[in-house]
C-alpha cells in the first residue's frame, strides 16, 4: 500500500510539473538576425556594418542589432523596408526553389529592397540577370517560405 501510495503521490508530482517546465522552454528564443549586421547599415551607410547588442530590436521573433539608435529607430519606423527579400535567404537559392543560408557581405540593393546571396560567387551569378533571378525567385518563394531548408 505505501508503495502505491509513494508511486501516486511521484505521478501527482510528474503530471503538475511537465506543464512547468513546458512553459518555461516556450519562452520566445530571439535569433540575431542577419549574422548580426545592422540592416539599416546596407541602405544608409553603402554597406554592411556590425550592429550593436546596445541597440536591439525584437521584431517577427528574431532580434536585429544596430550601430546605432539612429538606425534602430529607422528599422523601428519601418522594418519592412529594411527586412532582406526572402527572409534574408539565398536570392539566387530562392530563385531555383532552395533555402541556403546568406552571407550578408554578399548583397545588393535593388529598388530598394535588400537582396542576399550565398557567397560573393553566387552574388556574381545573380548579378548577371538580376531581374530574372528575381522574376523566378517571386514565383518560388510563395511555395517555399513556410518550408524548412531540410525540406526542399
Amino acid at each position: 500500500m505505501k508503495r502505491i501510495n509513494i508511486f501516486v503521490l511521484s505521478l501527482l508530482t510528474a503530471l503538475f510539473l511537465v506543464p512547468a517546465m513546458a512553459a518555461s522552454t516556450s519562452t520566445a528564443v530571439s535569433t540575431v538576425a542577419d549574422q548580426g549586421y545592422d540592416l539599416v547599415s546596407y541602405h544608409q551607410q553603402g554597406g554592411p556594418v556590425r550592429g550593436n547588442g546596445d541597440y536591439p530590436v525584437y521584431y517577427k521573433g528574431a532580434a536585429y542589432i544596430f550601430a546605432n539608435s539612429e538606425n534602430k529607430n529607422a528599422f523601428k519606423d519601418n522594418p519592412e523596408k529594411y527586412l532582406p527579400a526572402y527572409g534574408g535567404y539565398c536570392a539566387f537559392g530562392v530563385s531555383v526553389g532552395k533555402k541556403f543560408i546568406s552571407d550578408p557581405l554578399a548583397w545588393k540593393i535593388v529598388d530598394g529592397k535588400l537582396y542576399l546571396n550565398l557567397n560573393q560567387r553566387v552574388s556574381k551569378i545573380w548579378s548577371k540577370d538580376i531581374p530574372g533571378y528575381i522574376k523566378k525567385a517571386d514565383l518560388q518563394w510563395p511555395g517555399i517560405k513556410d518550408k524548412s531548408p531540410d525540406e526542399l
